[in-house]
């Protein structure tokens, strides 16, 4: 199961219709998985340099944008036998997806970024996450499934965000964002809008403050 790979691509354009297509220029992406002790631990990282999006002839753009991401302590013959598995068979699903759980499965997003983005007519700077996400091995299926509530204690989650000033400025003008950007406060560094967001023991932090 140890792999290196390694991909790279000038251009690749999708049209659904002749009102609407997809382009995106000089993609690279490598993967190193290493398997031990019956445990897979892999490594991603991708790079694109400009993604174009036309729809009825006007056209967003995104350039530079970055992914890194790390998975670790993932049970690979027990990945492997649910993706061939009945979907109808809920029991074998469940048992399968505790084993996969059971050995502390653990995710790591050190880096996502988009350098600029041309949206809406508008040129903004991009925004920066890096997140972490671990799922508690003991997490009971049967009680998360009458109880989906269950979940947030059995996840830890922090996540770091940084947006432009100008993306910032842009999603706190849509209605969807408008609430909740007022009720989230960010902070400032550097110019940039800064959120830290925590999630232990069932307790939802931003940037310090416990959520209610």
């Amino acid at each position: 199961y140890d792999t290196m790979t390694g991909y790279s691509i000038e251009k690749f354009t999708y049209r659904e219709s002749p009102s609407f297509s997809l382009s995106a220029q000089s993609m690279e992406a490598d993967s190193k998985t290493v398997f031990k002790n019956n445990l897979a631990q892999t490594k991603i990282s991708a790079r694109i340099g400009t993604v174009h999006v036309t729809e009825k002839h006007k056209t967003d753009k995104a350039s530079n944008l970055a992914l890194e991401m790390e998975v670790s302590n993932l049970d690979i013959k027990s990945f492997e036998k649910l993706q061939h598995i009945n979907t109808l068979d809920q029991q074998q699903i469940d048992r399968i997806v505790r084993q996969i759980l059971s050995k502390g499965l653990s995710i790591k997003i050190p880096k996502l970024s988009v350098g600029k983005l041309y949206f809406q007519n508008r040129e903004m700077d991009g925004f920066d996450i890096d997140a972490k996400v671990d799922i508690n091995k003991n997490i009971d299926l049967a009680s998360l499934q009458a109880n989906p509530m269950l979940g947030l204690a059995a996840v830890k989650t922090d996540l770091n965000l940084s947006f432009s000033e100008t993306f910032f400025t842009f999603i706190s003008q849509q209605p969807q964002a408008m609430i909740v950007m007022m009720m989230f406060r960010p902070k400032e560094k550097n110019d940039r809008k800064i959120y830290h967001i925590k999630l232990e023991n069932g307790t939802l932090t931003v940037n310090g403050v416990a959520m209610q």
